[in-house]
Parts: structure tokens; C-alpha cells; sequence
């Protein structure tokens, strides 16, 4: 008896002390990734992965499907929630469940090595575990903890429109002169 309650203790503690590191890919509206690098508990939930990223998120729940995230850094989700893609190696499967049930086929698990991404619908951007969480540490940009991806829009719409203000600038306190 007391091997078999030794046997359980130990499994039970064995599987607390896995650790997971997952890569976490959050697409914006506006073209723009937010990525991170996030140390997770293995097997944790995806409800845990948003939370321990340290993002902005609004959650909404019902019974069916458990959490799922109403709002992403500041970005109003569809009504049915953001949706959470998991990437092991290999193509993007949508998973159904933050944290509906109690087992991880009813809901993401993490696992180390995972790419995590949760988007606003169709299939996230191609990043890499590598360029993720083992490549240069996350910056901070206006808040955010993490690294932002410029978007394909380019810089010269900017710094046309920055030229066109200070013209205009000029021109008005010029113009009483």
C-alpha cells in the first residue's frame, strides 16, 4: 500500500514539474503580429497560455465552450471569440477549446515546442519556434511586452503624410508674417 501511495505522489509531482515553453503569435486586424515567447506549465490550458503572456485580453465564457478571449489588445474579437490555431511541427490545427472539460482532447494543451497562434480568422502568419523563442529577447514597444511585426504597408505613406503636416504647420504660423 504505502509503494503504491508512493508511486502516485511521485507521478503527481512528476507531472507539475514539466515545463513548457510555446511560442504565442497574436494576429491583429491591422496586419500587425504580436509575438512572444511564454514558459508555461506543461499541459497547461489555453485560457493559462493568454493569461501567463501577460497580454491585454478580455474573456467571455459559457458552459459549452469554456473561456474564450471577447477582446485582444484592444481589438473587439468576432462574436464567436478569437480563434486559437496550434502549430507542432507541422501544418496550423484549430483547436475548439481555451479550456472546455478537463481533458486535453477537449481543450489545448501546451507542449514545449508548440507555436500558439490566436487570430481573428483564417490561418496565421509562418513564424518559426526559432525565430520566436530562440532568437533575441522580446522588446518593449508602447507598453507591450513583446516583439511588434511591421505590417507590409511600408513607410512612405508615414513620412509623406509627416511632410504634408509640417508644410502645413509651416505655412500657417509663415503665413501673418
Amino acid at each position: 500500500m504505502r509503494f503504491l501511495l508512493l508511486y502516485f505522489m511521485v507521478f503527481f509531482l512528476a507531472s507539475f514539474s514539466s515545463a513548457a515553453e510555446v511560442a504565442l503569435v497574436v494576429t491583429l486586424p491591422n496586419n500587425y503580429s504580436y509575438i512572444k515567447c511564454v514558459n508555461v506549465p506543461g499541459n497547461a490550458d489555453g485560457f493559462d497560455l493568454i493569461n501567463k503572456a501577460d497580454i491585454e485580453t478580455g474573456w467571455g465564457y459559457n458552459r459549452a465552450r469554456g473561456h474564450y478571449p471577447a477582446r485582444i489588445l484592444g481589438y473587439e474579437c468576432p462574436p464567436d471569440g478569437c480563434i486559437l490555431y496550434v502549430s507542432r511541427g507541422g501544418d496550423w490545427v484549430r483547436e475548439d477549446g481555451f479550456d472546455r472539460g478537463l481533458s486535453c482532447r477537449q481543450h489545448y494543451c501546451a507542449e514545449d515546442g508548440d507555436i500558439a497562434a490566436l487570430g481573428y480568422g483564417g490561418t496565421p502568419p509562418d513564424f518559426g519556434f526559432r525565430e520566436i523563442c530562440l532568437e533575441e529577447l522580446p522588446s518593449t514597444a508602447g507598453g507591450l511586452t513583446g516583439k511588434v511585426i511591421v505590417s507590409e504597408i511600408g513607410d512612405i505613406p508615414v513620412i509623406t503624410s509627416l511632410l504634408l503636416i509640417t508644410l502645413l504647420v509651416v505655412y500657417f504660423i509663415y503665413r501673418y508674417w
